[in-house]
């Protein structure tokens, strides 16, 4: 099997571990919207969010140091340095419960107060009041298992556990779902619901000291080789690309939730439902290759990892952008069919959600990282948060309920494009030749071709959403081929890359390999 055979074979791997556990969470407000009163969806995953927002801004880079400190020393020593970055993570994580549990209280016991404060923040009612707070008193648990549990995946990595670490991550994927779920179908209110949820999140975190003593079987105590100091000043500094991109890919939902009561907070919530194979593509394949652009950059050999990079986001586009534009043309369908028809206001938002899919064919982080300058990673994840708050806010109050999933969107641009800068200066190369404007602009236009197509027949045959679905993916995929074909645009290898993606050969091939 040749190098580039092999990087497709994980790529496709990866993709479908992402997508298996993409689809157990996608799931969940299926089955929520169905059994649940817009309003709770709505205080639900504005609880949800927020914490979303602060588990990722508290654990900073905390797991990712395993990745620097653990490699090069012995088991007696990784073993005290895991234990001691997971005994940080639980003190993180008992400060997030802190702080949850007293937002809570207050909720509970002075909602006139809290009521003044969102009032005098937002000039309204926010699902962020009082009724959907209060729910945090029992979600403060979550943070207790749920923060150390985050250092597992580098953990076994690092003692070469990939498999189990993946195998654990889809575990945690089905696990949230199914807590999720059940207090629902046995009939139980809210309160349950997230009960359930923050006790699966506190269980989980039971895996830090089962691995920590299967992973070093009679490992001797050691001391932990710097201090704990030494572990903030190295971890926080490392944690600020991450921290910026979590509040750069939640500031419109955020945003909604801070000025939106919460029924429309729900409908938004369905509307920036991502296709899971979609988002699954660009990231998994930039992991894939990054290793191979270290190689090429130790070397020197910028030009030719820049050209693999381009080549590769060829490839990736002629799989995202039709798929994405299925999602463009269908968006009432998509959303009737997943979230039914309550919540065809969110239409507008998925249909925001899908063109910005549509434009993240490259993983671009990874491309600076392999190049050696991973501090310019942080200066373009910070354009990109500036430049989405500069276009997401105003939007907001321009366009209302719409503009902050359209801000989203538009932001990627110039978002893109700093990135692309601080790949030019990583590789010394011209600005020009980072990304394959000409080759994308190419695939888009056979596609805006395609679903044209589909529009005209979305407009056409009244038929109901599951075969409107259905005959807008067919006329469009189908078209794209054709003029794809007609006009070169598509080649043979690009079929074969195709089929190294869905073929169950390499499925077989993996299972044989294990």
């Amino acid at each position: 099997m040749s190098e580039n055979q092999e990087r497709a074979r994980q790529t496709t791997f990866l993709v479908v571990g992402k997508v298996l556990s993409s689809l157990s969470e996608a799931a969940v407000p299926m089955v929520l919207v169905r059994m649940l009163p817009a309003t709770e969806v709505g205080i639900l995953s504005a609880i949800l969010l927020l914490y979303a927002i602060l588990a990722p801004i508290l654990t900073a880079a905390f797991p990712a140091t395993l990745m620097f400190y653990l490699p090069t020393r012995e088991a007696p020593a990784r073993r005290a340095i895991a234990a001691r970055v997971g005994l940080v993570l639980f003190g993180l994580g008992a400060s997030a419960a802190a702080l949850l549990f007293g937002l809570g209280l207050i909720a509970l016991l002075a909602p006139n107060t809290l009521h003044a404060l969102t009032n005098s923040v937002v000039g309204g009612t926010s699902a962020v009041g009082p009724e959907g707070l209060k729910y945090l008193l029992i979600l403060a648990i979550m943070p207790l298992g749920d923060l150390p549990s985050r250092m597992l995946p580098n953990l076994l990595v690092v003692e070469g556990r990939a498999s189990t670490a993946a195998g654990i991550g889809v575990v945690k994927s089905i696990g949230t779902a199914v807590f999720s779920m059940v207090p629902l179908f046995l009939g139980m209110d809210i309160w349950y619901v997230v009960g359930s949820i923050a006790l699966f999140g506190f269980g989980y975190g039971g895996l830090v000291p089962y691995y920590l003593r299967k992973l070093y079987p009679g490992a001797s105590r050691a001391a932990v080789p710097f201090t704990t100091g030494a572990l903030f000043r190295f971890a926080i500094p490392l944690g600020l690309t991450d921290i910026t991109s979590t509040l750069n890919a939640k500031l419109d939902q955020f945003l909604i939730t801070l000025y939106f009561v919460a029924a429309m907070v729900a409908q938004y919530q369905m509307g920036a439902f991502r296709i899971p194979v979609v988002t699954a593509i660009a990231m998994s394949t930039g992991a894939v290759y990054a290793p191979h652009f270290t190689r090429l950059f130790s070397k020197g050999k910028f030009r030719e990892a820049i050209d693999t990079w381009r080549l590769s986001i060829r490839k990736v586009a002629m799989l995202v952008v039709p798929i994405s534009l299925v999602f463009v043309v269908a968006a009432e369908e998509t959303i009737e069919l997943l979230f039914t028809r309550d919540y065809l206001a969110a239409s507008n938002v998925f249909r925001a959600y899908c063109v910005l899919s549509m434009m993240r064919v490259a993983a671009f982080g990874p491309v600076i990282v392999a190049a050696g300058r991973p501090k310019l990673v942080f200066k373009a994840a910070a354009i990109s948060f500036g430049s989405n708050v500069v276009i997401s806010v105003p939007l907001l109050f321009i366009i209302g309920f719409e503009g902050p999933a359209v801000g989203t969107a538009l932001a990627f641009i110039p978002g893109a494009a700093a990135y692309c800068w601080y790949i030019a200066k990583a590789s010394g190369m011209h600005f020009r030749e980072i990304f394959p404007v000409t080759d994308y602009l190419k695939v888009v236009a056979v596609g805006a071709v395609a679903a044209g197509a589909a529009a005209a027949f979305k407009l056409s045959f009244p038929f109901g959403a599951a075969l409107r679905l259905t005959g807008i993916a067919v006329v469009l995929l189908a078209v794209f081929v054709i003029v794809g074909s007609a006009t070169r645009l598509i080649r043979r290898e690009d079929w074969l890359f195709v089929g190294q993606w869905f073929s169950k050969k390499l499925r077989r091939e993996n299972d044989e390999n294990r």
